[in-house]
């Protein structure tokens, strides 16, 4: 017991003789901070100046803390900002790429629709051709003539080629191929 209340009461002595140290060094800094203090401001000022100086001092160090913390969150808001503006633009961007394509494909589909008109007036001016070369082949005399044979030569040609003119037409565009199908039922 005697051992251990000499150990303790060594503990306690030697941190008796810290908390004197730790005392000693705290009235140092005390006094090196009232000189430094007394240096920035002339013994002159009374202690309510002191204490309103000090308060300004810490008022000042707290205001320049939320500056700089004001500071970085505008530099983040700015960078977010310059990001959004720059997607924005691509997506501009892509909006008129897309209004160009669309543009370039409405030009086309007035062509075809324009190429698809003049297709079906000349498939009809076939078609009455055909039906009128019928016709006379049908009412023409038996005996073979060189004139019926230049017509009936004449209508396989234009047989030919309106056939031509729609397989090519079919093949090409299929919306042209479903429009001659409707033509071709009526």
């Amino acid at each position: 017991m005697e051992h251990e209340r000499d150990k303790l009461l060594e503990s306690f002595l030697k941190n008796d003789e810290e908390l004197s140290a730790l005392k000693n060094t705290v009235w140092l800094i005390n006094v090196t901070n009232d000189q430094f203090r007394q240096a920035l401001h002339p013994p002159g000022i009374s202690p309510e100046d002191a204490e309103s100086l000090k308060n300004a001092e810490n008022e000042g160090q707290a205001l320049t803390i939320q500056l700089h913390t004001k500071t970085k969150e505008l530099k983040i808001l700015e960078e977010s900002i310059r990001n959004k503006t720059e997607r924005l633009e691509q997506k501009q961007n892509f909006v008129g790429a897309l209004r160009e394509a669309l543009k370039d494909r409405l030009g086309e589909r007035e062509a075809l629709s324009k190429e698809l008109s003049d297709l079906s007036t000349k498939i009809q001016r076939a078609v009455r051709n055909i039906s009128r070369l019928s016709l006379e082949v049908r009412n023409k005399p038996t005996f073979p003539g060189s004139e019926e044979d230049i017509r009936i030569h004449l209508l396989r040609e234009v047989r030919r080629t309106v056939s031509d003119l729609l397989f090519s037409a079919a093949e090409s565009m299929p919306e042209i191929a479903a429009k001659i199908q409707e033509l071709y039922q009526e």
